[in-house]
């Protein structure tokens, strides 16, 4: 985006969607880019949908699981787990896909980035579930899918107040936005 339209200023912050969502709501932060379970609901917010994301089993490349070509989470009751802290879309997807398959993981670790989880999990401290789109961020991690049962899909989007998307350089951001979605 920066490349295609150079007057964009955009700053990375990391955060939880609560906290993402919190610093839009209070003006810290213009709009901000996170992962939902679900499309926006809130009517005070623009949302602009970039694309979708599934999880993934996460294990290091030395690991035996990074061999296979899908894994059912039901058969890993015995393995230790790294996850985000509660506040974080994946976290969210994480616990739900181990509803799904009957357990309750036991959770050595919980972290406040997606950054140092995919850390931890190279590092061989813990199994994780991790999007897509992180594969490429960390090369001592392989993502393996998981069986059809667990899947859990997330959707990657923009969010902005409505009340201000006409301002330039919002309107920008949410036209480089569409046109990336494209």
């Amino acid at each position: 985006m920066k490349l295609r339209n150079s007057a964009l200023d955009i700053d990375l912050t990391l955060g939880s969607n609560r906290l993402l969502l919190e610093q839009l709501r209070e003006g810290r932060l213009d709009a901000i880019v996170i992962a939902l379970g679900e499309p926006a609901r809130d009517e005070q917010l623009l949302a602009v949908p970039l694309f979708e994301d599934e999880l993934f089993f996460a294990a290091p490349i030395e690991s035996p699981y990074a061999r296979r070509r899908s894994l059912d989470l039901a058969k890993l009751a015995g393995e230790k787990f790294v996850c985000l802290d509660s506040d974080f879309a994946t976290a969210g997807s994480f616990r739900q896909a181990f509803r799904q398959a009957g357990f309750e993981p036991q959770v050595v670790m919980q972290v406040g980035d997606i950054f140092s989880l995919a850390n931890l999990v190279s590092g061989g401290v813990g199994y994780s579930l991790l999007p897509g789109r992180m594969e490429s961020f960390n090369p001592r991690v392989k993502l393996i899918p998981l069986a059809p049962a667990y899947g859990a899909r997330q959707k990657v989007t923009l969010l902005m107040p409505r009340r201000r998307c006409g301002e330039p350089h919002l309107k920008t951001l949410a036209e480089e936005c569409r046109r990336l979605a494209r």
